[in-house]
């Protein structure tokens, strides 16, 4: 029997929050899908990057859920993979279940994976499974001995790591109306991102010193260590390919070769904040990869690749991901309306 469907508000575990994003910010009333997706995030414990991606995936039938850890958490590697393998048991009930892992979460994805029966297919973003060769892990270290005054300045340092050199002049397209992100198709879709990008400046994880050398040692280095190779499940990787902070199209390779059933997806000028960001249509390749397996079936009629670029600019669609508008532009003052937010009427 299907589980009922409840999340209006976070569903907290001993270590880690769980929420329905779409619910929270509004793009849908409640939680609903024939499959459930489960995101971990990167080591900062934030799950921003990929929320372009939510309101197409769930389009296509999946009850996308994000975990997201508070800035002061300190919880060992393996309490980590408990609390996400109990939560997925919990929610998964009868239907598949689709586990997504970025960065750190990559990491934490393969061990979690392999402790639950519930997960039929696992999406692995740039993995710090390669943590221990990466450009983070010897300029990170350093700042933990700076002094008090310089040590957020010191993060700031690293934030070239991790943007890529196309960000500004796609986020000048968005914001001046010229383009889309591919995954932005409708008018609702972008109310939504509209809505989540005004408050992004406060979701942003800022990490305590103590915090940051805790992850550096439990998470990261414990990360780099785990066995990708024990993964039973259909895997999808995708990769970057200009990210500067870990070697992840190297690492994409090397997984692919150690699983039975991989594929490795380039993400063409993309660094590793924004891989996940307006570059890839990650429902269309989850339908391309995943679409014939038994659990995901319901995929099939899902898009299988991003929409034509009419315009004909190769470089700019393929670099940027952007599109050009096939709507009017959404007026910031109607984010907020019946129409494009579910939450109206609803308080």
């Amino acid at each position: 029997m299907r589980c009922s469907l409840v999340a209006l508000a976070p569903v907290a575990s001993a270590l880690m929050q769980f929420r329905a994003p779409l619910v929270a910010d509004g793009y849908a009333a409640k939680t609903a899908g024939d499959a459930l997706l489960v995101y971990l995030p990167g080591f900062d414990g934030a799950n921003l990057a990929p929320f372009l991606q939510w309101p197409a995936l769930h389009d296509a039938g999946f009850d996308v859920r994000c975990a997201s850890i508070d800035e002061d958490d300190r919880s060992t590697f393996d309490e980590l993979v408990k609390a996400a393998s109990s939560y997925i048991d919990r929610e998964a009930c009868d239907r598949p279940c689709l586990l997504v892992g970025e960065s750190f979460g990559g990491a934490l994805a393969t061990v979690v994976a392999q402790r639950t029966s519930n997960v039929e297919g696992v999406v692995l973003v740039n993995p710090a499974t390669c943590y221990a060769e990466s450009a983070l892990a010897s300029k990170a270290p350093p700042i933990l001995e700076l002094p008090a005054w310089a040590y957020y300045v010191g993060l700031a340092s690293l934030l070239p790591l991790f943007v890529d050199r196309h960000g500004v002049r796609a986020l000048f397209d968005i914001v001046t109306n010229k383009r889309l992100p591919c995954v932005i198709e409708t008018p609702r879709q972008e109310a939504y991102m509209g809505r989540v990008a005004l408050s992004l400046p406060e979701r942003i994880a800022r990490m305590p010193r103590g915090t940051l050398a805790w992850r550096l040692r439990e998470w990261l280095d414990v990360g780099a260590k785990v066995d990708v190779g024990a993964l039973k499940q259909p895997t999808l990787v995708v990769f970057g390919d200009e990210d500067n902070t870990l070697p992840s199209e190297r690492e994409a390779a090397r997984v692919v070769a150690l699983l039975t059933k991989a594929r490795a997806v380039r993400v063409p000028g993309a660094g590793h904040a924004a891989t996940l960001g307006s570059r890839i249509d990650l429902r269309a390749e989850v339908a391309a990869f995943f679409g014939a397996e038994p659990g995901f079936s319901f995929l099939a009629g899902a898009p299988r690749k991003m929409r034509a670029d009419a315009s004909q600019d190769g470089e700019a669609s393929s670099l940027y991901g952007l599109y050009p508008r096939t709507h009017a532009p959404v007026a910031v003052f109607d984010y907020f309306n019946a129409e494009n937010d579910a939450r109206v009427g609803v308080r």
